[in-house]
C-alpha cells in the first residue's frame, strides 16, 4: 500500500475504514443541524454553578439549564468540570502537546493513506505516524508526545502554568 514504509518490527496496521476529515466543517454541520432541531449552544462560559440534586447548571446570567444526563466533552478542561461534579476528584490532568511536520511536496516519498507505527505496549505512546490531510494535499507527520507546561502551553513561553 505505501512501498516506501519500513516498520522495524516488520509489522504494520491496516485500518480501511479510517478518514481524515475537516474538522472545523464537520462541527459547523453538525452545529447548524442541532441549531435546527432546537438546541442552543453557549460558548465561553467561565462560570456556571451546578446543582446536582436538581439536575440543574445556573449560568453566571441567571439562565438555567436542566439536564438528565451530561456527557463531559470539554478537552483540557475536563477534569474541572468533572470536579464540579464530584466525580475524578483521585485524578490530575498531566498536559501534553504533540507537534506535526508537514512532508515536503517534492518528497521522494508517497503518503496516500494514514501510516500508523504498530504500538509498543511497553511505551504508553502510539508513536509518530503520517497522515494526509482530508483533500490529501499535505501530509502531516507527527505527533510527537512532549510534556507541556499549562493546559494551553502551545508556543515557547506562552500558557506557562507553574503551579499547575
Amino acid at each position: 500500500i505505501i512501498p516506501d514504509a519500513i516498520s522495524p518490527s516488520g509489522r504494520a496496521l491496516w485500518s480501511p475504514n479510517t478518514c481524515v476529515v475537516n474538522p472545523q466543517e464537520v462541527l459547523n454541520l453538525l452545529q447548524r443541524e442541532l441549531t435546527e432541531k432546537g438546541v442552543k449552544f453557549f460558548f465561553n462560559l467561565k462560570k456556571w454553578e451546578i446543582k446536582i440534586k436538581d439536575k440543574i447548571i445556573v449560568l453566571v446570567n441567571g439562565n438555567k439549564i436542566s439536564f438528565g444526563h451530561i456527557i463531559n466533552a470539554t478537552g483540557l478542561q475536563a477534569d474541572k468540570v468533572a470536579y464540579k461534579f464530584g466525580i475524578g476528584k483521585q485524578y490530575t490532568l498531566l498536559p501534553f502537546k504533540g507537534y506535526y511536520w508537514k512532508l515536503k511536496k517534492n518528497s521522494p516519498f508517497k503518503i496516500n493513506s494514514n501510516l500508523y507505527p504498530v504500538p509498543d505496549l511497553n511505551v504508553p505512546f502510539l508513536g509518530v505516524h503520517f497522515t494526509p490531510n482530508y483533500n490529501n494535499s499535505e501530509v502531516y507527520i507527527g505527533p510527537t508526545a512532549t510534556p507541556a507546561f499549562g493546559r494551553y502551553n502551545y508556543k515557547f513561553f506562552e500558557g506557562i502554568e507553574p503551579l499547575m
